[in-house]
C-alpha cells in the first residue's frame, strides 16, 4: 500500500510541475525536462554519468542527489 501512496504523491507532485522525482534512473535527464521544476530529487543506480556543466533552474530551491554506487562521481562542486 505504501508503494501506491508514494506512486500517487509522486505523480501529483510532478503533474503539477513543482517537483521533479526520480528513482532508480541511470542517466541524467533530457535539457528541457528540469529547468521549471522548484525541487529535484534524482536517485541514480549507476555512477552519476555526465551531468550538465550548469543547471538553468530559475525556480530550483531543493537539489538532491544520490548514487546507490559508491564510486567517485563526475559532478563538479561549484
Amino acid at each position: 500500500m505504501h508503494d501506491i501512496i508514494q506512486d500517487v504523491a509522486i505523480w501529483i507532485a510532478e503533474d503539477e510541475k513543482r517537483y521533479l522525482v526520480k528513482h532508480g534512473i541511470e542517466k541524467w535527464p533530457e535539457k528541457g525536462r528540469y529547468e521549471h521544476y522548484s525541487a529535484i530529487s534524482l536517485r541514480f543506480t549507476t555512477n552519476i554519468q555526465e551531468p550538465p556543466d550548469v543547471l538553468e533552474c530559475t525556480r530550483l530551491r531543493t537539489l538532491v542527489l544520490k548514487c546507490w554506487d559508491s564510486s567517485p562521481t563526475n559532478v563538479k562542486n561549484s
